[in-house]
């Protein structure tokens, strides 16, 4: 079934998985319910206009715009775990060893979640509208796993380097900078923390 890109998204939000997955999506408690239901309706009738979830679609937007923008700090953090950088000050080890961590822990997390949900079997309406679309249901999973890592990053970030004073954000950014020219990252680095506003609201629910 070849279907365009905003096709796949409203989809993507039309899954039993997507709101099993909404914290890890980082999409608000209230998506769900009527919201899928409508967009349900709409693909099964080919009439499907891009406004009945208009608010989870931002939402989610939003959480994979930030999540990318974190891409180069989570690269970053895992490639000073076997390398040592001369520019590096002793507490960045440390740091993104604690950041390393809440990630870790977020993925068993996640794996445990996964494990328990494929236990139970997909919804009918999973099975049907992600293979014809994704082509397997793996792949479903694959794409909530990504956004979920880089969404774990931002909470991580969130509760351990939110409160960094300026001075050694400064540092993080130019120890990123040269972990990312080193390694010629495909991403640009973004300063630390500059993404914290916007998904604020979304981290805090």
């Amino acid at each position: 079934m070849n279907v365009g890109r905003w096709d796949q998204v409203w989809i993507f939000l039309s899954l039993d998985l997507c709101n099993l997955f909404r914290s890890e999506l980082l999409l608000p408690p209230e998506f769900g319910g009527e919201q899928q239901a409508t967009v349900r309706t709409c693909l099964r009738e080919k009439t499907l206009e891009h406004e009945p979830l208009e608010e989870g679609i931002v939402a989610m937007f939003k959480s994979v715009d930030a999540s990318l923008s974190s891409t180069v700090w989570h690269m970053a953090s895992y490639w000073l775990q076997n390398h040592q950088l001369e520019m590096a000050e002793g507490w960045v080890y440390d740091f993104l060893a604690h950041v390393r961590t809440a990630l870790n822990i977020q993925k068993s997390h996640y794996d445990e979640k996964v494990a328990q949900v494929r236990g139970q079997g997909l919804s009918g309406w999973d099975v049907e509208w992600a293979e014809r679309t994704f082509g397997e249901t793996d792949a479903v999973f694959g794409t909530i796993k990504l956004i979920s890592t880089y969404n774990s990053f931002l909470i991580a970030w969130n509760e351990l380097g939110a409160r960094l004073p300026q001075k050694k954000l400064h540092h993080l950014f130019e120890v990123a900078v040269q972990i990312a020219q080193n390694n010629k990252f495909p991403h640009p680095v973004p300063y630390p923390n500059s993404w914290r506003l916007w998904t604020q609201r979304f981290l805090l629910k």
